[in-house]
């Protein structure tokens, strides 16, 4: 039986949103039309480098519903960070 168990995890989620058209817009997918700029990525390298030593386990997460730009970001993500050495 275990009498400690603890589980540290650090997470990071990119909820892909279109502020301009949040809360105008005709259809609800078009909240959702939305891809992040390597410039906007680029600023979470350092904040995800510090979660990732704070905590064993470290998972970044995109989420959108809209035409796979998650997948997009993800990779653009990826790629940053592997050019600071962090993957």
């Amino acid at each position: 039986m275990l009498s400690k168990c603890a589980l540290t995890v650090r997470s990071a989620i990119f909820n892909e949103r279109n502020a301009a058209r949040w809360y105008e817009h005709e259809e609800a997918w078009q909240r959702y039309d939305y891809t992040y700029s390597n410039s906007e990525l680029r600023e979470w390298v350092p904040k995800l480098h510090q979660l990732d030593e704070a905590a064993p386990l470290t998972l970044v997460y995109f989420n959108n519903h809209f035409q796979g730009q998650a997948s997009i970001g993800a990779r653009d993500l990826g790629r940053l960070l592997a050019q600071e050495g962090l993957l």
